[in-house]
């Protein structure tokens, strides 16, 4: 039998909004396979470890589904077959990892469809696009326009840190919080909408110094509720950097390269997320 489930994820989390259909096993998996297909199967594609942390942290066949996803998700593909055998917790596993490690796929909705057998094998994933799918390379030229401005200064600075410091500052100035805004989720409505929650904040400062070649990742914890934030890498060690937070209407640095110790008080990083940013 064949379950079908939608999975919604917005900043941290998931919920799950079900519904089920029961049809013939094996008539049902021939079907799916025989007009579905595996899309883009991403094979050959390789993700540095220190850019894309997330990635190394799966296993090998989570690690296929993540090369497909990303490759479907490049070329808008909205339906496609897993190439492995992998559960419907591999999927979502593996899809979390592809939005926590790449801000600039801001098209790429955070919640996706896939449909499953009673065994928990997933046989379908259905990726959801937002509007700027509909002219995306237009789309692409506005993202990389907004971020090579807020760059542009930081790329003559000395240290990572004055970038870093550089970037904190011209982000919290460009955006404006707003629960509200459009495709808040992204990088995008960070750095041209100019209006965004958390997730943009942290997705557009995790890109804007990954263009700097500073590491930066996107993490998610509670404060009060769920939050994301970003950790970033320096000659020194790892520190949590929150923009959301230092974004007042004089810009602070209350939450601007704190430790964890710092962090303790105000946030809880969720423990996968501690593993994969403090290796040691």
């Amino acid at each position: 039998y064949l379950l079908s489930v939608m999975l919604i994820r917005r900043v941290w989390s998931a919920r799950c909004i079900g519904n089920t259909s029961v049809l013939p096993f094996m008539l049902q998996r021939q079907n799916l396979k025989e007009t579905l297909g595996s899309g883009e199967t991403g094979e050959g594609l390789s993700f540095s470890a220190e850019e894309y942390p997330y990635y190394q942290m799966l296993s090998e066949n989570q690690q296929s589904v993540y090369r497909q996803i990303y490759a479907n998700a490049q070329n808008l593909t909205e339906k496609f077959a897993p190439e492995k055998t992998v559960s419907a917790s591999d999927v979502k596993t593996a899809f979390e990892a592809v939005i926590g490690d790449h801000p600039e796929m801001f098209w790429l909705e955070t919640g996706y469809s896939s449909k499953y057998l009673t065994n928990g094998q997933c046989v379908e994933i259905d990726l959801k696009y937002n509007s700027t799918a509909d002219d995306l390379e237009s789309a692409k030229q506005r993202f990389d326009a907004a971020a090579q401005n807020l760059i542009t200064g930081a790329a003559s600075l000395d240290s990572n840190y004055e970038k870093e410091k550089y970037v904190h500052d011209a982000l919290a100035s460009a955006v404006t919080y707003d629960l509200t805004a459009d495709m808040n989720q992204s990088a995008y409505s960070a750095l041209v909408n100019g209006k965004s929650v958390c997730a943009g904040y942290a997705r557009a400062y995790q890109y804007l110094l990954q263009q700097l070649g500073i590491p930066c990742y996107y993490c998610t914890g509670y404060s009060g509720g769920d939050h994301a934030w970003n950790i970033v890498k320096l000659e020194d060690g790892y520190y949590n950097v929150d923009v959301t937070w230092d974004d007042a209407a004089a810009i602070r640095y209350d939450y601007f390269n704190k430790t964890d110790a710092d962090f303790a008080s105000t946030a809880t990083l969720l423990p996968h997320f501690y593993k994969l940013h403090h290796p040691s």
